[in-house]
């Protein structure tokens, strides 16, 4: 058990409470990178594209590895207008109007064969 009494008591909760404003901080300016990115990326780009989520860097929807950190994050596939990707052989599409990923259903086109 920790004792919650001392001199010792006062360094921890100053030392988590520093380590929390870093975590926030970071997330701020991870949050504000990618916007910048996209703002750049999209003026000298007119080609859509997209953030990897694993360094935040741009790349382009086609690419199955991220031109930045060589992972592999999933190719997307443009079909009858929209974007789609397939996980574990479901297909969605991206609702640009929601931001989201939906299955694919029967009010929407067929995915890609």
């Amino acid at each position: 058990m920790i004792n919650a009494s001392g001199p010792g008591a006062g360094i921890l909760v100053l030392a988590l409470l520093i380590l929390n404003i870093i975590v926030v901080i970071t997330f701020f300016v991870t949050a504000g990178h990618v916007a910048k990115l996209h703002a750049e990326w999209s003026t000298a780009n007119p080609a859509p594209f997209r953030v990897c989520w694993l360094c935040y860097g741009p790349t382009v929807p086609q690419a199955s590895v991220c031109r930045n950190c060589g992972r592999d994050i999933g190719a997307w596939r443009e079909h009858v207008g929209n974007w789609w990707m397939s996980k574990d052989g479901q297909w969605a599409y991206l609702d640009r109007g929601a931001g989201q990923w939906r299955p694919a259903d029967g009010e929407h086109p067929a995915p890609p064969a």
